[in-house]
């Protein structure tokens, strides 16, 4: 969608040159960045005999007119399709797992420019109807795992009336019991995959179940998208260490107030194993590729593939 177009946007000057920036990135990737994943994975699968059982796409996929708002309409779900149908990995839409991200429900974000940006009864309601589950579970080679929405987890809902906020919580709770329930019945020791978009939301994954050994005494690791590549996670820690510096005044406001958390949030990144499933064409074009996962008698091996 052209800058400045994506309804509900409010572009100061500075925020123009930032999304001319991302729409020469964006173009960028559907021209060469995704071009160059298809290319690989068909050489993997022709000239190397891969045989793939399943594939997951971490997020941010489809980017509608209604953008920060997350409005997905029917059009984009045949969008999503062509390119899912596009992968050739020999793996069906019943074996593809679409975890939502922010692109997806809506988004507050620290470079949001839609003042009624964010996640929203009809968001929700839409994804779940054209893309499918919010959250599932399923096990795969002796593997658990388990997709969440990050946004439903995290992002604030005082933008819209309290009717909708209120049923928004509850949908909210139903996710987390659902995370309690599933780790609970996972039998001790097993090793647990959680996929979710926005690493932020790991705190919430924390909060969730930090009380409950029983729900600790396996090994879980978890995979974000949102960063894009993983060299993005280095800044993610200057940041944090900047925020918390003197040279704290140097970064914009909304920026300041979301880096202060990095820090703590970099140690819950260790805990649970944090894995950054890159983006086809990086962060702005560097840093791009996707992960093969094989898993072999509940033992696993991740490899990077570069685009």
């Amino acid at each position: 969608v052209p800058v400045g177009e994506q309804k509900g946007q409010a572009l100061k000057w500075y925020a123009k040159i930032f999304e001319g920036i991302i729409n020469i990135w964006k173009w960028w990737n559907i021209k060469y960045a995704i071009p160059g994943m298809m290319r690989k994975i068909f050489r993997l699968t022709e000239e190397q005999g891969m045989k793939f059982d399943l594939q997951i796409i971490n997020g941010d996929v489809i980017e509608s007119e209604y953008n920060e708002r997350g409005m997905i309409v029917e059009l984009d779900c045949l969008a999503l399709r062509d390119v899912l149908y596009s992968i050739p990995s020999g793996v069906g839409l019943r074996e593809t797992y679409v975890v939502p991200g922010d692109h997806e429900l809506g988004y507050r974000l620290a470079l949001s420019t839609d003042p009624k940006g964010g996640i929203s009864g009809e968001s929700l309601d839409s994804f779940f109807h054209v893309i499918g589950p919010l959250w599932q579970t399923f096990v795969a080679g002796g593997i658990h795992f388990i997709t969440l929405s990050s946004s439903l987890m995290m992002q604030k809902l005082d933008h819209l009336p309290l009717k909708e906020q209120s049923e928004i919580k509850d949908f909210r709770l139903k996710q987390e019991v659902f995370i309690q329930r599933t780790l609970e019945q996972i039998p001790e020791g097993k090793t647990v995959f959680v996929f979710l978009h926005d690493p932020d939301a790991i705190s919430k994954f924390d909060e969730y179940i930090r009380d409950y050994y029983y729900m600790h005494n396996k090994n879980i690791k978890v995979f974000c998208g949102h960063m894009h590549a993983e060299w993005s996670l280095d800044v993610y820690r200057k940041l944090g260490n900047m925020a918390l510096s003197k040279r704290a005044n140097l970064l914009p406001g909304k920026i300041h107030k979301w880096a202060k958390g990095n820090r703590s949030r970099l140690k819950l990144f260790e805990k649970y194993q944090l894995q950054i499933v890159p983006a086809p064409g990086g962060m702005m074009g560097l840093g791009g590729g996707f992960l093969i996962l094989t898993i072999h008698n509940a033992k696993f091996r991740i490899d990077r593939y570069k685009v």
